[in-house]
């Protein structure tokens, strides 16, 4: 007997994506389709080159390149700011591409931080506000931290505000306001935003210069105790370094002097834990005044009354003790 074989035959499918793609001519429809495609990609990208060329015209325009710069603040300082702007603007970047100093692709954070960081060794800032201005202009808004007093040392003058923070340092050939000027004998190093001397060493020490000042009397030294046995600095903020132990003062940058108390040794923790509410003011040609550091212009009230009614002769004292309620004690 014989049997015939069937081969079974293979069936396509034009469901296929490689069968639909061939270019097949009884297929049209198939080759339109490829042309699309690649249509498509043509015209992607033309736009990705026409993107790429406008932002190169706009980065490189000198339209849109800042060329104003606007600057409010201190009067004394604006041409500084203005070229300290100008040089943080044309050495900026972009994607690493464009340049920075370019209207749409600057940004004011960066330039605040830049500045603030610029000028860290020698001012404190309050605020800065930067706003851009089309097509090639930022105005700049600075505010700077005010000084309350003036503090040297290492010969470099700095200013300080009312919490005795080091906000300002000003430099050698630079007009000095007329304020309170401290002097470190010691020479500490200052550091910006550090607190150098106590807030409420500092008022009293002003309040005493300005008190005694108001009787007729010229301060000539002023002794602040020292912070603790470990620490020979005066009273100050703990972990500070920038504080001085030996200090002077003057009013009006050339009248009084502050001085910070010699190193005693042994230490008395007890005697420094009194001495710490205290502070003693050296008259010129006349006696030391032994004072509390709390309520200096009730003091100075009854130092003036003493001196009115004892009628004394103060180039013969030695002190005047005030420290003890309503007595007042002399030598």
């Amino acid at each position: 007997m014989k049997f015939k074989l069937f081969r079974r035959k293979r069936k396509i499918s034009y469901s296929n994506p490689k069968v639909r793609s061939s270019p097949n001519p009884y297929f049209p429809g198939n080759v339109e389709q490829g042309r699309v495609v690649w249509k498509n990609r043509v015209f992607a990208g033309e736009v990705v080159l026409t993107a790429l060329m406008l932002a190169y015209v706009i980065a490189y325009s000198p339209l849109f390149k800042i060329a104003d710069i606007e600057v409010a603040g201190d009067p004394a300082k604006e041409q500084q700011y203005r070229g300290a702007v100008h040089q943080i603007v044309d050495s900026s970047r972009f994607l690493l591409i464009f340049p920075g100093g370019n209207y749409f692709f600057l940004r004011p954070g960066w330039v605040s931080r830049s500045l603030i960081k610029m000028n860290e060794q020698t001012t404190a800032f309050e605020a800065i506000s930067i706003t851009k201005v089309f097509p090639n202009t930022i105005k700049i808004k600075i505010e700077e931290k005010s000084v309350g007093s003036l503090w040297s040392s290492e010969n470099i003058n700095y200013g300080i505000d009312d919490a005795g923070y080091a906000i300002r340092k000003f430099n050698s050939d630079e007009a000095l306001p007329a304020l309170n000027k401290f002097v470190d004998k010691n020479n500490f190093p200052v550091s910006l935003n550090t607190q150098i001397i106590s807030t409420d060493a500092l008022a009293a020490s002003k309040t005493l210069i300005e008190g005694s000042a108001a009787l007729g009397l010229k301060i000539t030294d002023i002794n602040i105790p020292q912070q603790s046995c470990a620490d020979p600095r005066p009273d100050s903020a703990p972990n500070t370094n920038s504080v001085a132990s030996d200090t002077e003062i003057n009013s009006n940058l050339n009248d009084n002097v502050l001085v910070a108390p010699e190193i005693s040794e042994p230490c008395d923790p007890k005697a420094l834990a009194t001495a710490a509410h205290e502070m003693h003011a050296a008259i010129e040609n006349g006696p030391t005044i032994y004072f509390l550091r709390e309520n200096i212009t009730t003091q100075i009230e009854k130092l003036r009354i003493t001196l009115q009614d004892a009628k004394l002769d103060l180039t013969k004292l030695t002190y005047i003790d005030i420290r003890f309620g309503e007595r007042v004690y002399y030598k």
